[in-house]
């Protein structure tokens, strides 16, 4: 007697070919997914490089810009004494400068009143004649 193919015998054929086929396209989709996280890793290991590269840029210039600050401000704390002046020191120099106003004007005051006094004397000492009008 021969042997005779059952129904268990076909199904287990099949089923060993269906899980063949399924095995094979999940290695299949294994190796395109894994394909195509190496390609998106190759693409992030870039754009991580250059964002690497701007964020170096930004930080240089920072730090240029933060060195050019401190020197402004270190200029401006020298200037500082001569640019500024304290309360005090203004009061003390505008009271200063309010007596030497007063002193010019008492000058001035003496050097008119000394004019005027020559001015009367020349115009009250001279006569009609000597302008040479007739009395």
């Amino acid at each position: 007697m021969g042997y005779t193919i059952t129904f268990s015998d076909v199904m287990t054929v099949v089923i060993s070919g269906a899980l063949t086929i399924i095995v094979w396209f999940l290695k299949s989709y294994l190796s395109n997914i894994q394909a195509t996280n190496e390609q998106q890793n190759k693409k992030l290991a870039e754009i991580d490089e250059k964002t690497q590269r701007r964020i170096n840029a930004v930080e240089e210039e920072s730090r240029n810009e933060i060195k050019r600050v401190d020197r402004e401000l270190a200029d401006i704390k020298g200037d500082f004494a001569t640019m500024f002046v304290l309360r005090e020191d203004y009061f003390r120099a505008m009271d200063k400068m309010d007596g030497n106003f007063r002193d010019i004007d008492r000058k001035i005051d003496r050097l008119l009143i000394a004019n005027n006094i020559t001015m009367e004397v020349k115009s009250n000492g001279r006569s009609g004649e000597d302008r040479g009008e007739p009395e």
